[in-house]
């Protein structure tokens, strides 16, 4: 199986987005288009949230949170929105955590509840 935050931090960027990611203690990559940085961060931990951003304008587009024990389901949360929802369906058929086919998986567009959605600015990273 490919590896499937390998291959949304690669739809990510093709698609003109900055990452972060945060490795459960601080932002160790900010706004990066290093795809290699990127993943390595993310992959240095047990559990990572990248953070997608316009890389235009700096807006945020969304979030995924990666959990690297849930193996073939890494992508064990995201932001359900336009943005984060086109780059997930950029995967291929056997990536998707949740496939758009079955509108009852689909993630609460509320990200009030995400771990870190309270505790930093959203204009800092």
């Amino acid at each position: 199986m490919t590896d499937q935050v390998h291959n949304l931090i690669s739809a990510a960027l093709a698609g003109g987005y900055v990452i972060s990611v945060h490795d459960g203690e601080e932002w160790s990559t900010c706004r990066s288009t290093d795809a290699k940085a990127i993943y390595k961060d993310a992959r240095g931990v047990d559990y990572a949230t990248l953070r997608f951003r316009d890389g235009a304008h700096g807006k945020v587009r969304g979030w995924a949170t990666i959990i690297w024990e849930n193996r073939g389901e890494e992508i064990s949360d995201y932001a359900s929105n336009p943005a984060m929802n086109d780059l997930i369906d950029r995967l291929d058929d056997d990536e998707r955590m949740f496939p758009r086919d079955h509108p009852e998986d689909a993630m609460d567009t509320d990200i009030s509840g995400h771990p870190f959605s309270g505790r930093i600015s959203a204009g800092d990273y």
